[in-house]
């Protein structure tokens, strides 16, 4: 996950970024796409810049981007009301056929290939066996046995199932992109590869909410795709008044880099360096405490909050072994409902992460969409699925607000033709990837990290939530 702080300064308050989980190139590929949506009306962050104009700033080793902050809150789905859900949903189509004009042509279809029920099992077994050996005080180092290894360098493929990105998985309910083991250098060589399917095709995600206004003549800027920056200071008379790109969102806040932070704020937003240094150097450690305590803006998971979330190593070993065994089950009674390898449609440029964290809301209006790190072409019937499986069912915690969901695919049909049967199959997809996913399993046992232990818990509660509510998922999404 990108490392993310919020500095306040005299000059206003912003959002510093440390690229750990992304290539310059992808967030050079975004910041340039940025201006020209917000051109449109999308209140997306403005990036800063340096005197030389890059969006980067590499500063002892590590690469760091400055945004404004952009005012609002994370919104939960379950406070919209179906008027503030439908609008959404027409966000988000605005927002896929703005792109559409904006960036490179992008196929309309990709090919999908589902993750392997048997090997998925075998994977299970596998992580069953280290959870057993741990809780009987049997030393278990990370990435213990060859054939993870061998795995990891060779990931399987499928629409947002694939742990092709589990080094780097998404802040929500969501699979993991195939092809972000190899990413883009840029929009333009991203297209190319688009137009070449990949045996497996990144899941989706899909933001959105109150439509901004504005979208004009968005077929005459097709002409003019996003290969640099528009001058940024023209529009500093109307700029986004900050960016969320939440300095939250981390597990494990780093420590003992608040100067290095403040370097970078000062060279990209233009403030004194001693200011910056000194705001993030006062912030940090409350911030740590918050984190710490589950309670900082955009807390995925404030520790706990579910009955059986993992405390302690022990806890998730317990709760691994026992979800483990369900999902097993699970598998030997559905393995014959995997979706079939075929290409899927219609696709396109999407924004890769459309989550109630990377929204930030003002009174049923959208402030903010944030972090574009993951722009790409995908099927657009996944990121709506992945988005309204995540907004509106508090991130896996509850389950699926049918409701709010039929209110949100009827807003962004109103704006994309997308058929109900292809929904569907979106669907049928999105919850194979859900009953396949073992990332957060390859990130805790075989690489010692345990900052989405709890999305493990989430994501198996609303997977076997959606199970036994399929036939009513796919009634609202072919109605």
């Amino acid at each position: 996950m990108n490392l993310n702080w919020r500095v306040t300064t005299d000059a206003g308050d912003f959002a510093v970024k440390r690229l750990t989980d992304r290539s310059p190139e992808a967030f050079r590929a975004a910041q340039d796409l940025l201006p020209r949506l917000a051109e449109l009306g999308f209140p997306v962050p403005a990036p800063r810049r340096t005197a030389e104009g890059s969006a980067l700033l590499k500063i002892n080793g590590f690469r760091y981007g400055v945004s404004e902050w952009l005012p609002g809150a994370h919104p939960s789905g379950a406070a919209l009301d179906p008027e503030t859900c439908t609008a959404l949903g027409d966000l988000v189509g605005r927002l896929h056929l703005a792109l559409a004009d904006l960036c490179p042509p992008a196929p309309a279809r990709l090919l999908d290939v589902p993750a392997s029920a048997e090997q998925t099992c075998a994977d299970l077994k596998r992580y069953a066996g280290l959870a057993a050996a741990r809780l009987a005080g049997i030393a278990c180092p990370a990435a213990a046995t060859a054939d993870a290894a061998e795995r990891a360098a060779h990931p399987p493929t499928g629409i947002g199932g694939t742990p092709a990105r589990a080094a780097h998985p998404p802040t929500g309910i969501g699979g993991t992109p195939a092809r972000a083991a190899q990413p883009p250098t840029g929009i333009a060589e991203t297209a190319t590869r688009a137009a070449q399917p990949p045996t497996g095709i990144t899941d989706t995600a899909t933001r959105a909410a109150q439509p901004p206004t504005g979208i004009t003549d968005t077929a005459a800027r097709a002409a003019q795709p996003p290969t640099g920056i528009t001058d940024t200071a023209t529009r500093a008379a109307q700029p986004p008044t900050g960016i969320a790109e939440t300095a939250t969102r981390t597990a494990h806040p780093p420590t003992g880099i608040a100067e290095t932070a403040g370097r970078a704020a000062s060279s990209l937003a233009g403030a004194p360096a001693e200011t910056l240094i000194g705001a993030v150097s006062d912030h940090l450690p409350a911030q740590r405490s918050a984190q710490a305590a589950g309670v900082s803006r955009g807390a995925v998971d404030p520790g706990g909050v579910l009955e059986g979330s993992p405390r302690s190593s022990d806890d998730f070993d317990r709760l691994a072994g026992a979800e483990i065994g369900r999902r097993l089950a699970l598998l030997e009674r559905v393995g014959d409902q995997r979706p079939p390898a075929s290409e899927v449609e219609p696709c396109g440029w999407t924004h890769g992460d459309l989550q109630p964290l990377n929204l930030l809301m003002d009174r049923g209006r959208v402030t903010g969409i944030l972090d574009w790190d993951r722009l790409d072409v995908r099927p657009y019937g996944l990121e709506v699925l992945r988005t309204a499986t995540i907004l509106f069912s508090g991130g896996g915690r509850t389950a699926l607000d049918l409701g709010r969901t039929a209110c949100f695919v009827r807003g962004y049909r109103g704006r994309v033709p997308i058929t109900g049967a292809q929904l569907v199959d979106a669907a049928d997809r999105r919850w194979w990837t859900l009953a396949c996913e073992t990332w957060h399993l390859k990130r805790h046992y075989d690489e010692g990290d345990n900052r989405c232990d709890s999305l493990f818990t989430t994501r198996s509660t609303f997977l076997h939530w959606w199970t036994r509510h399929r036939a009513d998922v796919r009634k609202i999404l072919d109605s």
